[in-house]
């Protein structure tokens, strides 16, 4: 029997996975009905360069050490990264999140995280440090252009991301806080925009977490 030779590399850690790689398997992994069978060839192709006429010829233990290892790396959670270097660039997070987050940028999230375009997201809340001393920093002004981020690690994207939408929940319901107010105010009466206030308030129509990054439950 003629022996064959077959090459593959496993992620060892989260930081060796890119956010566009992420998002090839992710699109595939929240598909409806999804066939297990069919997503752990997804994986061992998308993760490890193995091909499925690669990886068919393997021994089935061969194939379950790998997948076991894999789930293993992915299973793992991100922490929160206040810099990074990426392509010869220091970026850090908005200083002071809260605090500091303009009407533009917020907007800009909301738009982004909508339509799920992750880079563009995430080159709203990490941008180029511009002055560094003694542990705090400065980054450059929001101006609606952004860095191609496809290529960050995915770890730095998922560490981020649950920080922000809790972040963002939160602008989100100090928004709303002040409706009553403003209305009262301004002597508005809108039965149904004061019960839609009311809903979005107690959590019923902001959206979950989850229903966002589905895959983001590996990590817990």
């Amino acid at each position: 029997m003629e022996k064959i030779e077959i090459n593959y590399s496993i992620p060892d850690q989260k930081s060796d996975i890119t956010l566009e790689t992420w998002l090839k398997f992710e699109k595939i992994a929240t598909q409806e009905d999804i066939d297990p069978d069919f997503l752990q060839k997804k994986m061992l192709e998308i993760f490890c360069d193995l091909k499925y006429e690669v990886s068919s010829k393997m021994k089935q233990v061969e194939i379950d050490e790998i997948l076991g290892y894999l789930n293993k790396v992915l299973g793992t959670k991100s922490e929160l990264h206040q810099t990074f270097d990426f392509e010869g660039k220091k970026y850090g997070l908005i200083p002071d999140f809260d605090k500091n987050i303009t009407a533009g940028e917020l907007i800009d999230l909301d738009k982004y995280l909508e339509i799920k375009d992750y880079p563009r997201l995430l080159s709203i809340l990490y941008r180029p440090i511009t002055k560094e001393e003694a542990g705090l920093y400065q980054i450059e002004p929001y101006s609606a252009t952004h860095t191609n981020f496809l290529n960050i690690r995915y770890d730095i994207f998922e560490g981020v991301i649950g920080f922000f939408f809790l972040l963002y929940r939160d602008c989100i319901a100090a928004s709303l806080r002040c409706i009553p107010q403003l209305m009262k105010k301004m002597k508005v009466q809108d039965l149904a925009l004061t019960e839609k206030v009311n809903s979005l308030l107690n959590g019923v129509d902001i959206p979950n977490f989850y229903s966002f990054f589905p895959m983001a439950m590996s990590s817990k």
